[in-house]
């Protein structure tokens, strides 16, 4: 959010009405979101840097739990908190 309000500055002097959003693919929801409120009048495009998990199916010994998978549980779930924490903090003001 704070790179979002101190990029908005140079946004609006430059007169930009495109604007690419590059983030993880875990981030893009709150990213977009966060942009969508402090940049209104602009349109904004999602671009994926990178993804935590694989969507291609690769063998049942994908499916035992292990520790990386738990971090993405994690990553995923403080994700989903900001997300909600942000909407809640955003409308409060």
């Amino acid at each position: 959010m704070e790179n979002l309000e101190l990029s908005s500055y140079l946004v609006s002097t430059e007169k930009i009405k495109n604007l690419v959003i590059v983030t993880n693919a875990f981030h893009m929801p709150r990213a977009m979101y966060c942009a969508s409120r402090v940049l209104p009048n602009v349109n904004l495009y999602p671009y994926a840097s990178g993804r935590t998990t694989d969507p291609v199916f690769r063998g049942i010994q994908y499916l035992i739990p292990d520790a990386g998978s738990f971090m993405s549980s994690c990553i995923g779930i403080k994700e989903w908190i900001g997300l909600a924490a942000y909407r809640l903090f955003l409308q409060l003001q």
